[in-house]
């Protein structure tokens, strides 16, 4: 899997994640946000290890802190401001991986429109 692309699938994944929990199905979002770790960042997980071992380590425990979060541990904002802080994370180092490896660019070929989705306050 090319790199912009499993960076898109987690966005999609996050996005899948925040939708349920617009909906007011957090046990929903929680299952999107673990699907999409195993699913789509694991694939990911290589590439940014190469980059920086410590961020994808912190973005690992962060994946199953904003689960668990979602679950009902916080409230309904704080969990939607935390996704989004996830999605930019995994933007960071998307953009790392991707000059590290000779793209030259800053930033990742995502969707912006990711961050500007709203979450439930």
């Amino acid at each position: 899997m090319e790199l912009a692309d499993g960076v898109v699938a987690v966005h999609e994944g996050i996005d899948a994640a925040r939708r349920a929990l617009d909906a007011g199905d957090r046990l929903a979002a929680a299952r999107a946000l673990r699907a999409t770790y195993r699913e789509r960042f694991q694939a990911l997980e290589d590439a940014f290890r190469a980059v920086d071992a410590q961020a994808t380590l912190e973005l690992e425990f962060e994946f199953g802190a904003v689960a668990y979060d979602l679950s009902g541990r916080v409230d309904p904002a704080e969990a939607g401001a935390r996704l989004q802080a996830l999605d930019r994370r995994v933007d960071a180092l998307a953009a790392r991986v991707d000059t590290a490896a000779g793209g030259g660019s800053p930033q990742p070929a995502v969707r912006p429109a990711a961050e500007a989705t709203p979450t439930a306050q």
